[in-house]
């Protein structure tokens, strides 16, 4: 039997057929695919902005049902949420063929159970969502601190939503934003440009922390002295717990759903991803 799939090959994006696996390994699943969400780095890889190998399958987040199992802890019918990235920090969507497709083998350490919700779109944005709970895990920030969310985009007024629900006090901000020097005890930035790293030591305070957020992975110029003269500390933070975000996005659902889209088919796709670009909402391909 054969299924389609989404790839990037001699440097084109198309819709492909491929046949349905019959042999999985010990602990691999064959999901079929039910909802994927567009990110920037699937549009970034059919642009070709992202070099992957050829006739890579695009996409990352999604949801799905368990259809062949060789794994004790998941059965044939659960329905799944996926945690993309792998203990080297390799990615589904680049560094392996991804989700944009109606069937995926995925091993069972990356997949987590979670009941069918009556938006299936909560499932597929799991792992935007854990990326966006990161912050939580700051071993340096405190609900005391004054904060701000740098970015006005989706990820940016999904972190503000995150942030403001648990009780910080923050803000968001953007380049057009006034905003006086040594403002914040802490910058959290979800808009990785030059502009961003030169507005930013300027608006924190001396000691002031910046957290990375971004996944860019161009370079980008910075001026470091702006930072050491003020002795800022920047922290990292890439993931929280997924099952902490699945936990979050069930009991949370009313705090972020204004940030879902429109649903459209595979053979769509270009439409969808046309969407993604110019519009600010979430957008996602049914299977």
């Amino acid at each position: 039997m054969k299924y389609k799939a989404l790839i990037r090959k001699d440097n084109k994006t198309q819709i492909v057929e491929k046949n349905i696996p019959t042999i999985l390994e010990k602990n691999h699943l064959l999901i079929k695919v039910d909802l994927a969400g567009i990110c920037r780095t699937d549009i970034y890889v059919s642009e070709g902005l992202i070099d992957t190998k050829d006739g890579l399958v695009l996409g990352h987040e999604f949801s799905g049902f368990v259809s062949k199992s060789n794994s004790e802890k998941f059965l044939e019918g659960d329905y799944v949420a996926i945690n993309p990235i792998f203990d080297d920090y390799s990615m589904l969507g680049l560094e392996h063929d991804g989700c944009f497709a109606e069937y995926i083998i995925i091993e069972e350490k990356q997949v987590f159970l979670i009941q069918k919700l009556n938006d299936p779109r909560i499932a597929a944005y799991i792992e935007p969502l854990a990326a966006s709970l990161a912050p939580l895990k700051s071993k340096f920030i405190t609900k005391e601190m004054k904060g701000s969310i740098y970015g006005e985009n989706r990820i940016g007024y999904l972190t503000y939503s995150i942030m403001k629900n648990k009780g910080y006090d923050v803000e968001i901000i953007s380049s057009t934003s006034i905003i006086e020097d040594n403002t914040f005890d802490y910058i959290i930035e979800t808009l990785p440009t030059k502009t961003t790293f030169d507005i930013i030591p300027k608006i924190l305070k001396r000691n002031g922390i910046l957290i990375i957020k971004s996944r860019l992975r161009q370079h980008i110029e910075i001026n470091l002295y702006e930072y050491l003269k003020k002795e800022i500390l920047m922290e990292s933070l890439y993931y929280h717990d997924f099952n902490f975000a699945i936990d979050y996005a069930i009991n949370n659902y009313n705090d972020f759903n204004n940030i879902f889209g429109n649903i459209y088919s595979i053979e769509d796709w270009q439409l969808a991803f046309k969407e993604s670009v110019n519009g600010e909402k979430k957008i996602f391909i049914k299977f």
